[in-house]
């Protein structure tokens, strides 16, 4: 009997052959390979020629809608706007509209009235509304805007116009108050009853360091803080406090007269700072309540003033008939306080300061102009 034993490079390709196997096994077998294989992480699909095309068609009209959907002329928003004395609400769009376009025809309203519309930009303006009302506007499809686009769909604005916050200014900006002809301090507020006003005088001599200004004027909620040259706290006396009245009608303004000579008593030079607020109650959670302040200069005095070659002219008015104003002290105050110069006005209320006061530097350089008069009336400039 005889037995056949391989030779050794038998054994080596047996060996082979099985390695080969034990990875086909490993990888699933020898099954098709041109199908996308799938693990645990996700899987890769590889589409067709044909369904390539398909996939980038879809894209592109996809993208196509977005872009049409950015380019059509939409409403945006409306705002209200209730700084005047009457609100107003304004629509807001994705475009430009045309300031020469009639748009009545495009806006309604219910209640009906007849609106006062204005275009600027982007916003359709309507006036003529009131506080403490509601409407509803319907913006019209066809609506146009600049460009010639036109609103394709019909909207629906609810409008409610609450009652006008409280206010408590000053009327006019000015902040020289003619002591003759003049009742008093105008006071302006809208839906307040009762105004706290406090009085202080600033003396003549305290004026280099401060800023006779129009002061501020602050929403109820809102904090604000005064500080530097605009500050008189450092340097005031209180004369008066107290609360007047108001004639309140509701959202409407109302102007009162608060008789600031008779409170500052005797006149003596200088200026006043008066502030007023709201003397109503009002919760923490409103805030701090509507007031406002401002520097106030009570004379029938005024000064202008020139700088040329020759020097500083200064020239004093009265205020009540424009007439000059004669042998009244006039002073040149530089920034530290020192008086730079001295001299009454003449007959034509003229005074002239040589030129060489003015060009001081540092503290030495001239701030202040003051101009007392016999009756303790004092200009500044």
């Amino acid at each position: 009997m005889t037995h056949h034993i391989p030779g050794r490079r038998g054994y080596a390709k047996a060996a082979a052959m099985a390695v080969l196997l034990g990875i086909l096994a490993a990888c699933g077998g020898g099954g098709k390979t041109d199908k996308a294989k799938t693990d645990d992480e996700g899987s890769v699909v590889q589409l067709s020629a044909a369904e390539s095309v398909a996939a980038r068609q879809r894209e592109k009209r996809r993208q196509q809608a977005i872009e049409a959907r950015e380019q059509e002329f939409t409403y945006f928003r409306y705002r209200i706007d209730t700084a005047g004395d009457d609100p107003l609400a304004c629509f807001v769009f994705s475009a430009a509209l045309d300031p020469e376009t009639d748009y009545s025809p495009y806006v309604e309203f219910r209640p009906a009235f007849k609106p006062a519309l204005s275009v600027e930009g982007r916003e359709l303006c309507v006036g003529g509304l009131t506080f403490g009302s509601e409407r509803t506007a319907t913006l019209l499809s066809g609506l146009p805007s600049a460009d010639g686009r036109t609103l394709k769909n019909q909207e629906d604005v609810p409008i409610d116009f609450a009652d006008r916050p409280p206010y408590v200014g000053f009327k006019g900006s000015g902040v020289i108050l003619p002591r003759e002809d003049a009742d008093g301090l105008p006071i302006e507020t809208v839906n307040v009853d009762q105004v706290e006003v406090t009085v202080s005088r600033i003396n003549d001599r305290a004026l280099a360091f401060k800023r006779i200004s129009e002061g501020s004027t602050v929403a109820q909620g809102r904090y604000s803080w005064t500080w530097g040259e605009d500050d008189p706290d450092d340097v005031q006396e209180e004369l008066f406090k107290g609360t007047i009245d108001i004639a309140r009608q509701q959202n409407a303004a109302v102007i009162s007269v608060f008789p600031l000579e008779a409170a500052v008593g005797t006149l003596k030079p200088g200026a006043y700072y008066v502030t007023v607020k709201d003397a109503g109650e009002i919760s923490d959670s409103v805030g701090p309540p509507a007031s406002s302040s401002r520097w106030i200069m009570l004379t029938d005095l005024a000064i202008t003033a020139y700088e040329g070659q020759n020097g500083l002219d200064v020239t004093l008015r009265s205020l009540k008939d424009g007439k000059p104003v004669s042998d009244t002290e006039v002073q040149l105050i530089a920034r530290n306080n020192d008086v730079l110069a001295e001299s009454k006005s003449d007959q034509q209320g003229r005074v002239v300061f040589p030129a060489e006061l003015t060009k001081g530097q540092g503290n030495l350089a001239p701030k202040l102009i003051l101009a007392v008069s016999a009756k303790g009336e004092l200009a500044a400039l």
